[in-house]
């Protein structure tokens, strides 16, 4: 029976550069890059943090409502049949 402590394995999705740069530390300190991680997230100012998430998300839906807006621009510019065949291709359903 695995230590409640010990993880199983987990996938990270990051950019190039933080995935170089979390490879660069692992290898610096001879640690994996989990332990790299699990270091920071040990020893960071979670309050400090706080400030830094908030703007990351904000950032993300911000961009997110840029392409809806560019899409739905895009939809009010469809002429009459173009809207028909696009109802008929989705078979009516907006969120397709």
């Amino acid at each position: 029976m695995q230590d409640e402590d010990q993880t199983a394995r987990f996938t990270i999705t990051t950019s190039k550069p933080h995935q170089r740069n979390l490879a660069e530390l692992a290898k610096k300190y001879k640690i994996s890059q989990g332990e790299v991680v699990e270091v920071m997230l040990d020893n960071a100012d979670m309050n400090e943090m706080d400030t830094y998430f908030t703007r990351r998300r904000e950032e993300k839906v911000d961009m997110r409502g840029g392409v809806d807006k560019a899409l739905l621009a895009k939809l009010k510019s469809l002429t009459p049949e173009q809207r028909e065949w696009l109802e008929k291709m989705t078979g009516g359903n907006p969120s397709v």
